[in-house]
């Protein structure tokens, strides 16, 4: 429902223009975004990418974070790869999910669901998917009643801390561009965590991404750019990438064939 009279005029297509990106004023990923940097490869393909963008007559701006102290508001959650404060409304938020389906809903409750999936594993389980959850402050006291809304304080007050807003008036921008990825995405069964540039960020501070293909890694693993901007923004986000994809044509279509 908060998104009621935020539709652009005409739809989300509306904006669609191969130079929508001539003039719009970009930040860049950098060290008062996030401490890590990128990979050799990753920072060469984002170099070739910030031409891609100047070629369109938008203007890069280096970490417009940096100074702001915003790198520092992220807590890693214990057992976790990201800040995943928020998270402790899940068990809440089924519960009303399940609440609103009505009477003749064969789950009517956490509970229910639970009963339902015993024979699965326990997501929250020590060796299930979202173990971590247990590390949130208030993830025991909604566990134990999930009828009751979880106090989030330390989620809002990491909201309010972000001060998007602020840069954004600052430094007149329209939206971020970073790489997707710090690195060279990870093998589907080798193990290892991928390494990010922003979930947790955005999520917290409910910010749009979309995210488009910008190249390829000399493995042929994808490189791919994610554009992020204000609430309510998706439309002019859209046409963004859009106006990179017609002008890049860097997406290859797999080639398919019957196994």
């Amino acid at each position: 429902m908060a998104g009621v009279g935020r539709r652009p005029k005409g739809g989300y297509a509306a904006k669609l223009d191969a130079q929508a990106l001539e003039g719009t004023r970009l930040g860049l990923y950098g060290p008062g975004w996030r401490e890590q940097a990128l990979s050799e490869e990753t920072a060469q393909l984002h170099e070739r990418a910030q031409g891609d963008l100047v070629g369109q007559k938008a203007i890069p701006l280096a970490d417009p974070f940096a100074g702001t102290g915003f790198a520092s508001l992220a807590q890693l959650t214990p057992g976790s790869i990201a800040d995943s404060r928020g998270v402790e409304s899940l068990l809440y938020d089924i519960q009303c999910y399940l609440a609103r389906l009505g009477p003749d809903a064969p789950l009517k409750t956490l509970a229910d669901f639970a009963k339902a999936t015993a024979s699965q594993s326990d997501i929250f389980g020590p060796d299930g998917r979202m173990a971590y959850a247990h590390g949130l402050p208030q993830f025991a006291a909604c566990l134990a009643d999930p009828s009751l809304p979880p106090d989030l304080s330390e989620f809002i007050a990491a909201k309010e801390a972000a001060a998007f807003a602020e840069v954004f008036d600052r430094h007149r921008l329209d939206a971020l561009v970073f790489p997707q990825m710090r690195s060279e995405i990870a093998g589907l069964r080798d193990g290892t965590f991928i390494q990010e540039t922003t979930v947790s960020e955005i999520n917290i501070a409910d910010l749009p991404g979309i995210v488009v293909p910008a190249g390829y890694f000399r493995s042929v693993a994808p490189f791919c750019l994610i554009i992020i901007g204000r609430q309510w923004s998706k439309g002019d986000l859209l046409a963004y990438t859009y106006a990179y994809e017609q002008a890049t044509k860097h997406r290859r279509a797999p080639k398919l064939s019957a196994a």
